[in-house]
């Protein structure tokens, strides 16, 4: 039976892994990398560096393709649909470089069990497997580290949530909302005179964006300096911390 390793690596710095991952990382027979488009290369790359600075081994390292997501208008069709193409891509090279007592490793941006695809995508493959997840550095954390800020208040919750669902309804009950995948600048929908926001772009990287302060304020050089970044270096990862203050 073939053993996955889903390792948790940061997001975006090397320093970021843990001691439990780095031990794991030097067990691994063959550890698979995500490849996607030309702009996001550097995705790659950062998963490339942390193997040759860790492995003194040789160790098999794959890659495997991440496909477009064509956008349906049932969101959750086209996800699964892109999750079982990816799924696809994973088990030829299984296929071609596994025996029964393989460990496997994938290097996850961020934590293996927030907002990531792989622990879905490899349920969709057809073999037989045993899981095991090392936990990571998440945005979370690194947004509130690079801030120097609590996530919550005294006694109050924390909603998690992505862009596509942000309403201020969510504000009622809960005084802080934390936000992922945010394309569409969801914020700006938002009644800005009300709110506070953290926001951090490539958290733990040398070029990381960190902007604060009331979100009518602010909005406006976010979203320049998100569409800004993303045009530079192809890419962009960020994260937000909304808190209702009136």
């Amino acid at each position: 039976m073939i053993k996955f390793f889903l390792i948790g690596m940061g997001t975006g710095n090397p320093e970021h892994l843990t001691m439990e991952g780095i031990k794991t990382l030097k067990k691994m027979d063959l550890i698979l990398l995500p490849k996607k488009n030309k702009q996001k290369k550097e995705l790659l790359n950062i998963r490339k560096h942390i193997c040759k600075t860790i492995l003194k081994k040789k160790t098999i390292i794959k890659e495997y393709n991440i496909p477009s997501r064509r956008q349906k208008k049932n969101y959750k069709e086209s996800v699964n649909i892109w999750h079982q193409k990816i799924s696809e891509n994973i088990f030829k090279i299984i296929k071609k470089n596994h025996s029964e007592k393989n460990k496997l490793g994938f290097l996850i941006w961020g934590d293996p069990a927030l907002y990531d695809s792989t622990l879905r995508i490899i349920s969709n493959l057809k073999i037989k497997y045993k899981l095991k997840i090392i936990s990571g550095i998440s945005s979370i954390q690194a947004l509130t580290s690079a801030h120097s800020i609590s996530l919550n208040e005294i006694g109050e919750s924390v909603l998690v949530t992505t862009g596509r669902k942000l309403k201020g309804e969510m504000f009622k009950n809960s005084k802080s909302v934390l936000v992922f995948l945010d394309g569409e600048y969801s914020f700006k929908f938002l009644d800005l005179k009300h709110y506070y926001i953290w926001w951090g772009a490539y958290l733990g990287m040398k070029k990381q964006i960190l902007i604060k302060g009331r979100l009518s304020e602010v909005y406006k050089k976010i979203i320049s300096r998100k569409k800004k970044a993303q045009t530079v270096n192809g890419w962009i990862m960020d994260t937000y911390l909304l808190k209702k203050i009136d």
